[in-house]
């Protein structure tokens, strides 16, 4: 009997020890099975490994860029990944191993770090270094590139702008490209593998452009508004200053400030540059700031006049993010806020979130301080699921698309994405200059389009209530009087206006037709009697209904009638009737 109960005991321990095993296995395992994914309306595309020596080098950046996510280790190690199917494109080795990196930045054909104190640029389809330049001054946030630039922003305040050259396409110098032959799409897609494979850049020996702004750099800068003339850069510094520079394509010699704008603390994060809708008439550019004392800040890019401000209340370290119709931000404290993009008002607020990760059309994904990722539903804030996710500590920030991208330190990264999403949805696609228009309302002369309004938006002005803007009429927010939802402006009670069908009459408060009219109150009796002089009705000065002083049955007028009012006489408002 004893050796049976110690049998029983020792495989209830096994069993016991077995179970824990295995769920320690399955708690230590990072990978986010389809299964799991599935529970939450998500599928995950892909999952993979990149090279690393997990023994000296972590995983510390990841940059998505048109179709490639970029991922390198904190000693210079770039792998090119396929956003879609996670295979590996390239790995590279930029700059020495043993020299700290910044993050990346890519545009175009080009991808940029800034190694130690040398910045390269690199082939982004090949991972070729195409130019090395020292930098004058240590940075410490990624480079921002442009079409004819690359800007470096260092921590003594300098920002400085080095000249990037492109080479002629090396098809059109081999002459095989013909511009009046019809390329079949093979030779089409063949001629643009060749330009990507030789991509270059003209090695610069000119000095950079250079200027000092008022502050340390931590932060990376945006490109602004880039065209033939002229180019615009916006950047912070840690004493709440936004810049915006510009270089002027007639003088290349130079980068001049455009203006400064003032907030009241330390910008933390880097600008989002939104582009002008070129659909929308009226439509302007605008940058988006973040300040350590809880702002955000929507600013004209053109003048930096501040379109509107929203205080969160807490500090802000992490940029705001523009996902048309709204602009998300969070709190280092945890709290996450969507604000209405073209007036700053709040359409929603909730607790615990910590960092922005992705949104699709109907969702927004963020991260709380445990890790995990959280679904919210994107139109009220409401929380739709939480997620297991702390053994993915690096979780991008997709200002771009819906693509969720997840990793660990050692390396493996993995994307997920909403069922029924098997393309990326680009976010603020409509402020590109490629996408397609909008469908236009035809309508005939004198009518007007549907919805009621004059033709095209126009530019928002001043908030009611902001310098400059309109008082609000209905401080409640309800639907102004006459609109659907909304009271009549003379009747609280919500009836139909005077005069109209079921309407109570102007000068009656309680729905009795007008004085005068058939079951009408007389303005001067609320008794609803017959007005004076009527048949039935009441004598001006006698409420009681006697005819007055010397008509038939009256009281004579002379001193042998009835006392006056007020002399042993009935007093006129008696109610009594006496």
């Amino acid at each position: 009997m004893r050796q049976r109960t110690v049998a029983l005991v020792l495989a209830a321990v096994s069993v016991a020890a077995c179970s824990a095993s295995v769920q320690a296995a399955r708690s230590t395992n990072p990978i986010i099975s389809r299964s799991s994914a599935l529970q939450y309306g998500l599928t995950r595309a892909w999952s993979t490994q990149v090279q690393l020596d997990r023994t000296r080098s972590k995983l510390s950046q990841v940059l998505l860029y048109e179709g490639t996510v970029y991922v390198q280790s904190d000693r210079g190690m770039i792998h090119a990944l396929d956003a879609e199917t996670g295979g590996t494109r390239w790995v590279r080795q930029v700059g020495q191993p043993d020299h700290p990196s910044t993050g990346l930045d890519a545009f175009g054909d080009l991808l940029g770090v800034v190694n130690g104190s040398t910045l390269y640029v690199v082939n982004r389809y090949t991972g070729r270094t195409l130019l090395e330049r020292q930098v004058d001054g240590s940075a410490l946030a990624a480079p921002t590139l442009s079409s004819q630039w690359a800007y470096v922003g260092t921590i003594n305040g300098k920002m400085l702008a080095y000249r990037l050259e492109a080479k002629t396409n090396p098809a059109e110098e081999l002459g095989m490209l013909d511009e009046e032959a019809e390329l079949t799409a093979t030779e089409t897609a063949a001629a643009e593998v060749f330009r990507q494979e030789n991509v270059g850049v003209r090695p610069g020996t000119a000095a950079p452009l250079s200027l000092q702004s008022d502050g340390h750099i931590y932060a990376q800068a945006v490109v602004a508004s880039s065209t033939a003339k002229e180019e615009h850069l916006a950047w912070p510094t840690d004493r709440g200053f936004l810049f915006v520079g510009s270089i002027n394509a007639r003088s290349k010699d130079q980068i001049a400030t455009v203006y400064r704008m003032a907030t009241y603390a330390e910008i933390a994060s880097r600008p989002v540059f939104l582009a002008p809708n070129p659909h929308v008439q009226g439509d302007e550019a605008r940058v988006f700031v973040t300040s350590i004392d809880g702002y955000v800040y929507s600013v004209y890019e053109d003048t930096g006049e501040v379109q509107w401000r929203f205080a969160t209340g807490d500090p802000l370290v992490e940029p705001a993010v523009v996902v048309d119709p709204y602009v998300f931000a969070t709190t280092q404290l945890g709290g996450m806020y969507c604000l209405n993009l073209s007036d700053g008002q709040e359409v929603w607020w909730t607790p615990q979130v910590t960092q922005f990760i992705a949104a699709s059309k109907d969702r927004v994904y963020g991260t709380d301080k445990l890790g995990r990722l959280l679904v919210l539903d994107i139109k009220t804030g409401g929380r739709m699921a939480t997620m297991e996710a702390d053994l993915l500590p690096v979780k991008y920030m997709n200002m771009a698309n819906d693509r969720i991208l997840l990793a660990t330190r050692t390396g493996l990264v993995q994307c997920l994405h909403e069922v029924e999403l098997t393309e990326p949805i680009r976010h603020n696609a409509n402020h590109d200059e490629d996408a397609p228009p909008p469908e236009v309302q035809q309508v005939g002369p004198g009518e007007a389009p549907a919805g009621g309004g004059e033709g095209g938006p126009k530019k928002p002005g001043p908030p009611a209530g902001q310098p400059g803007g309109a008082a609000p009429s209905n401080p409640f927010g309800d639907p102004p009087a006459g609109q659907p939802g909304g009271a009549a402006p003379s009747n609280p009670f919500g009836d139909p206006p005077a005069g109209q069908p079921g309407g109570a009459a102007p000068g009656g408060p309680f729905d009795n037709p007008p004085a005068g009219q058939p079951g009408g109150a007389a303005p001067s009796n609320p008794f609803g009697d017959p007005p004076a002089g009527q048949p039935g009705g009441a004598a001006p000065s006698n409420p009681f209904g006697d005819p007055p002083a010397g008509q038939p049955g009256g009281a004579a007028p002379g001193p042998f009638g009835d006392p006056p009012a007020g002399g042993g006489g009935a007093v006129p408002n008696n109610p009594f009737g006496d």
